[in-house]
C-alpha cells in the first residue's frame, strides 16, 4: 500500500497558513488573499462465472487467465465511500470524517491519498471470486435473494477496479434479478458486465431476455441480433429473431387502435355542440397503401 501524506492547516478566514498556531498578521492575510487569488487557474489532476441459459441451467466456465488489472485511486472526496466498500473498516471511516470536519473548522488534518498495488488488486479479486463461489452455490439451492447479495458483496469488493473478471460477478447478479423479476435491475447489471468483459453473449442474451419482460421489444430484437452475429447458432436468439417481428407488428397495431379510440373520445367531444359525432366521418384503408381517407355521412 503506498500513501502520501499532506498536510494543511485552513484558518477561519479561508487562507492557508504554514505559520503553525500563531496569529496572522494583515499584511500576510493581503499577500496569502492574493496567492491564492493567483493559484485558482491551477489545474488538480488528482471466467468462472454462474449463467443461465434459455433451459435455466447453471453452467460453470472458466475464466481467461489474463492478469491485465486496473489501479484503484481514490480521492479525498470520495475516501468513505471507498473505505466502506473495499474495506468494511469502521474506525477507518469515522477517522476520515474527523479528518474532514477538521478541515471544515480550520485546525490542521492530514489527507492520506490511498493507491492499490496490483498484488492488493489480485487479492481483492481473489476474495470476490470466493463470494462468487458462495453466490453460485445459494442460486443453485434456489436461494435467489441471498445470491444476489453474496454477487453484490463480490461487487462491492472491487468496485473501481474495471478488471474484466469482474465482469461476471454483475452478469450472476444480473441472473439473480431476472429470477426476482425485477428486469430494470436486470438489464442495468447486463450493460455494466458488457462493458467490463465485451464481447458477452451471455449477458446479452439476459439482457434480451429482460427487455422482452419490459415489453421493449425493438430494443429486444436488436440485441438478439447482435448475439447472432456472434453465435449463428444460438438457438434461443435464433427462436426470438423469427418470433419477434410479428409481435412488433401486433404490438404497433394495438397501440394505433389505442389512440384512435382516443381520438374519437375527444372528436365525439368537439362535435357534439353541432349535434355531430365520429360516427358521420368514415375512415375507410386503402389496401394497397395503408393509408386512410375519411368520407362524411349524413344521419
Amino acid at each position: 500500500m503506498e500513501e502520501e501524506t499532506n498536510t494543511t492547516t485552513i484558518t477561519d478566514t479561508g487562507v492557508v497558513s504554514d505559520k503553525g498556531e500563531g496569529a496572522v498578521d494583515e499584511e500576510d492575510r493581503v499577500e496569502s488573499l492574493i496567492k491564492n487569488e493567483n493559484d485558482n487557474d491551477e489545474e488538480y489532476s488528482d471466467e468462472d462465472d454462474l449463467f443461465v441459459d434459455a433451459h435455466d441451467d447453471i453452467v460453470n466456465d472458466n475464466d481467461d487467465d489474463d492478469d491485465d488489472s486496473s489501479d484503484e485511486f481514490v480521492d479525498c472526496n470520495d475516501m468513505k465511500e471507498r473505505s466502506v466498500n473495499d474495506n468494511g473498516d469502521d474506525d477507518a471511516v469515522d477517522e476520515m470524517i474527523e479528518e474532514m470536519n477538521l478541515i471544515s473548522t480550520g485546525e490542521q488534518a492530514t489527507v492520506t491519498v490511498i493507491k492499490l498495488t496490483d498484488e492488493e488488486i489480485k487479492e481483492k479479486l481473489l476474495e470476490s471470486d470466493a463470494m462468487k463461489e458462495e453466490g453460485n452455490n445459494l442460486f443453485k439451492q434456489g436461494e435467489f435473494q441471498k445470491a444476489k447479495d453474496v454477487y453484490s458483496r463480490a461487487i462491492d469488493n472491487c468496485l473501481s477496479i474495471t478488471d474484466r473478471k469482474v465482469g461476471p460477478y454483475f452478469n450472476n447478479r444480473a441472473v439473480c434479478w431476472f429470477r426476482l423479476e425485477d428486469w430494470e435491475e436486470c438489464v442495468k447489471d447486463c450493460n455494466k458486465a458488457i462493458e467490463l468483459n465485451p464481447p458477452y453473449p451471455k449477458a446479452m442474451l439476459r439482457k434480451a431476455q429482460a427487455l422482452e419482460k419490459l415489453e421493449e421489444l425493438e430494443s429486444a430484437l436488436e440485441e438478439y441480433k447482435k448475439i447472432i452475429e456472434l453465435d449463428p447458432r444460438n438457438g434461443a436468439a435464433l427462436e426470438a429473431i423469427m418470433r419477434l417481428p410479428k409481435e412488433i407488428e401486433e404490438k404497433q397495431e394495438k397501440m394505433k387502435e389505442e389512440m384512435f379510440g382516443k381520438l374519437k373520445e375527444l372528436g365525439n367531444m368537439c362535435l357534439k355542440p353541432f349535434g355531430l359525432s365520429t360516427n358521420n366521418f368514415q375512415m375507410v384503408q386503402d389496401p394497397n397503401t395503408g393509408s386512410y381517407s375519411i368520407n362524411f355521412v349524413q344521419n
